[in-house]
C-alpha cells in the first residue's frame, strides 16, 4: 500500500478479505484463524484507502480523491491520519471546479495574520471550502430578507453585492496566511444553486472580503 500502486493493492486487500471470509475451516480453531486473517485483511484495507487517496489526489482524479477520503474518513474516525483526510477532501472539492487548488497536497498548517470575511448576501445558508497555504471550511447562515440578483444586474459595472449598508448580512471571519487562496462557496439545504469559486491572492496589511450571493438564471452561488 506504501508503494507505486496503493489503490490497487487495497482492492486486493478486500477481494482476499471476502474470499479468506468465504472458505470453510472445519475445525473450530480453524474457522477462528481464517476469521482473523479476514478481518486483518479488511482492516488493511480500510487504512490503506488514505494513501490511495493521496495518490489519486497528486495525479489530478478529484473526484476520486473526493469520494476516497469522504470513506476513509468515515471508516477511521480514530486513524492518525484522518484529520489531514478532512482536508485533502476540502482541496479536491474545490479542485473539481478549480484545477489549480489541487497543485498541492494540503496540510495541517494553522491560520495567518490576515483578516477575511465571507459575507452572506444570499437566502440560503451557504458553506464556505478554502485551500492554499491552509485548507478548512465554515458555514454561514442565510440572510433574512436577502434575495436573488437577476442576471442582468449581475453583469452591469456598478454591481457590488453585499453592498446595502442598511443590512446587517451574516458573517464569519477568519485568518489567513498570505499567498493565493482558493474559495468554494455552496449553497446548503435543499437549494439548486450551483456553487461558485473565487482566488484570492492575499498580501499583508491588507483587510479583505468574501460575499456570497446567488443569481437568478444560472442559480449559481457567486
Amino acid at each position: 500500500m506504501g508503494g507505486s500502486g496503493p489503490c490497487a493493492a487495497v482492492k486486493r486487500l478486500r477481494a482476499l478479505g471476502t474470499q479468506i471470509a468465504g472458505v470453510t475451516g472445519g475445525a473450530s480453531e480453524i474457522t477462528a484463524a481464517l476469521g482473523e486473517d479476514a478481518d486483518r485483511a479488511s482492516g488493511a484495507a480500510d487504512s490503506g484507502t488514505y494513501d490511495c487517496g493521496v495518490a489519486q489526489y497528486r495525479g489530478g482524479d478529484f473526484d476520486a480523491a473526493l469520494a476516497t477520503m469522504n470513506e476513509f474518513t468515515e471508516k477511521n474516525p480514530h486513524a492518525r491520519n484522518r484529520a489531514r483526510a478532512e482536508k485533502i477532501a476540502i482541496a479536491a472539492e474545490i479542485a473539481e471546479t478549480v484545477p489549480a487548488a489541487g497543485k498541492r497536497l494540503p496540510t495541517l498548517d494553522p491560520g495567518g495574520s490576515i483578516s477575511v470575511t465571507i459575507k452572506n448576501d444570499s437566502p440560503d445558508d451557504i458553506t464556505v471550502l478554502y485551500t492554499g497555504p491552509v485548507t478548512g471550511s465554515l458555514t454561514v447562515r442565510a440572510c433574512s430578507g436577502c434575495s436573488a440578483y437577476p442576471l442582468s444586474s449581475t453583469l452591469l459595472s456598478g454591481f457590488r453585492p453585499c453592498g446595502d449598508s442598511g443590512k446587517d448580512y451574516p458573517q464569519r471571519t477568519i485568518s489567513l496566511p498570505a499567498g493565493t487562496t482558493y474559495f468554494l462557496h455552496k449553497p446548503r439545504g435543499g437549494s439548486s444553486s450551483a456553487p461558485a469559486s473565487d482566488t484570492a491572492k492575499l498580501r499583508s496589511g491588507y483587510v479583505y472580503t468574501e460575499c456570497a450571493y446567488t443569481r437568478q438564471g444560472f442559480g449559481t452561488t457567486g
